[in-house]
């Protein structure tokens, strides 16, 4: 995953493809679950003429749920080739939308000369972003997990769990560790860590922020 940076309005912000793996499993799972019924439609009649040598009044019985429907195998065949039809446009469409949904970048995070606010990974309901203040920044840490960052909170300071629809249930966190989503853990890191410094935390007015955003994770990726 890739992690592209962009300005806008004092705000640089981060977008990425979408974890897609879940949706690839699902699609598959489901896709073999359906292709039950037009195999269970097709094969009978299938084999039932191919043993008749294609002869014309060769009958056949599709085993159905309780009972099984017995007929002239041409029509069953006929069937099975609509319902199996109907299956690969299901197939297409749910390939068509995944694809499409890879090419659409998500917000992951964004950071402005105040912090870094970004959602939480995983939420914690009804918790679902955290605001970090950078004076609060001690560290921040890639994961194993490649769509998260761990973010250690500098004691004595403080961060926000915020509610987006519960402002009464904000909680503040004055220590540990805060995990935030992230597109690419490793080189995000590597862009956090750059803008928490002061010096380099003025660009964050500037356009230009963005491009030392790309810079600083290109870095990051060659270090590797």
């Amino acid at each position: 995953m890739t992690t592209t940076w962009r300005w806008a309005h004092g705000t640089l912000m981060a977008s990425a493809p979408p974890p897609m793996r879940g949706e690839v499993i699902a699609l598959i799972t489901t896709s073999v679950a359906l292709s039950i019924l037009p195999l269970g439609l097709l094969l009978p009649p299938l084999l039932a003429l191919v043993d008749a040598s294609w002869a014309a009044d060769t009958r056949s019985c599709i085993a159905l749920r309780t009972a099984a429907s017995c007929g002239r195998s041409y029509p069953q065949l006929a069937l099975g080739l609509v319902v199996l039809v109907g299956w690969l446009a299901l197939l297409a469409h749910g390939i068509r939308s995944l694809s499409r949904r890879s090419r659409e970048p998500q917000h992951v995070l964004s950071l402005d000369a105040r912090g870094i606010v970004a959602p939480l990974s995983p939420p914690r309901k009804p918790l679902t972003s955290a605001e970090i203040p950078w004076d609060s920044v001690l560290a921040v840490r890639p994961t194993d997990d490649r769509r998260a960052l761990e973010v250690e909170i500098r004691p004595g300071t403080g961060a926000w769990l915020v509610s987006g629809l519960q402002p009464s249930k904000n909680e503040r966190v004055d220590s540990g560790t805060v995990r935030i989503r992230s597109g690419d853990s490793r080189t995000d890191s590597a862009v956090l860590e750059h803008f928490s410094v002061r010096a380099a935390r003025g660009a964050l007015a500037h356009a230009t922020s963005a491009e030392d955003a790309e810079r600083v994770a290109r870095r990051a990726r060659e270090v590797g």
